[in-house]
């Protein structure tokens, strides 16, 4: 066999094994190539950076404007709405303020918000555009105070700006989440009617209580005497019984001391 060949045999009975070319060593960067790499993504990252701040000075946050409110003072709830989008990486800027974020921050520090909505207006405006929940009502159970709306639904604690609301306590101190509805829609509009008629009856109120039941509400005067009314009634009908059967014990120089029950119609009865 040759000696150019490069098959060998070691002895007999044995398979030839081949040599193999040896792999070429791997190219390598020269340091010129690199620092021209480096040099260019240094150059593209500057130029990231200033369009970004020029974008950010074109589209900077000036102004917010809050409309829908009636109840609520405007600055107040600028000064929430600044609140939370200080609590944003980009709160200050229009294009990139997350919106669904400040409506959600919103919601939370104020119960008496129902529904909001964020507008922009570029370049320099955020619109805030809220419903209120109109708050009519404090529900106390439990040892704390709710808030309720119109519907009878829990907005959640009671806030200082809301609690000279008429309140009622629940004497079953049955526990409440925030969003459910803890009693009919006409239960309030009736504890509230209740709240500003019965003092032009002559009776000032101490505290109003649901004893077992929304369809009832007892309500302690001052004077001592314990009123008791149906709130399926028309409130206007139960404070003229009232009235009626208030004249007729002047009139017989009688004083109820413990009760006046008035959740029959047209009727009422005294203790």
């Amino acid at each position: 066999m040759r000696p150019s060949d490069p098959r060998r045999v070691r002895r007999a009975g044995m398979r030839p094994s081949y040599s193999r070319r040896a792999a070429p060593p791997p190219r390598r960067l020269t340091l010129p190539r690199i620092r021209l790499a480096w040099t260019r993504w240094v150059a593209v990252g500057v130029a990231i950076i200033a369009i970004l701040f020029v974008l950010g000075q074109l589209t900077a946050l000036k102004q917010v404007q809050v409309k829908g409110n009636h109840s609520l003072s405007t600055a107040h709830i600028d000064q929430l709405a600044h609140q939370g989008l200080s609590r944003q990486l980009f709160g200050h800027n229009v294009a990139l303020v997350d919106a669904g974020g400040l409506a959600a921050y919103l919601q939370k520090e104020e119960p008496g918000i129902k529904q909001v909505k964020i507008q922009r207006h570029l370049p320099h405006t955020l619109t805030i555009t809220i419903v209120e929940r109109l708050p009519a009502l404090n529900w106390k159970t439990s040892g704390s105070v709710y808030l309720l709306d119109t519907n009878a639904t829990v907005i959640g604690p009671t806030p200082p700006t809301y609690v000279s609301l008429p309140t009622v306590t629940d004497s079953s101190n049955l526990p409440v989440k925030v969003g459910e509805r803890v009693a009919p829609t006409a239960f309030v509009s009736f504890c509230t009617s209740i709240a500003q008629l019965v003092p032009t009856a002559g009776y000032t109120i101490q505290d109003m209580t649901v004893p077992e039941t929304t369809s009832e509400v007892y309500v302690q005067t001052t004077q001592g005497v314990l009123l008791k009314f149906d709130t399926t009634r028309p409130a206007g009908e139960e404070i003229a019984d009232l009235q009626a059967v208030k004249a007729q014990l002047a009139a017989a120089h009688k004083t109820p001391t413990q009760y006046i029950d008035l959740r029959i119609a047209h009727k009422a009865y005294y203790k």
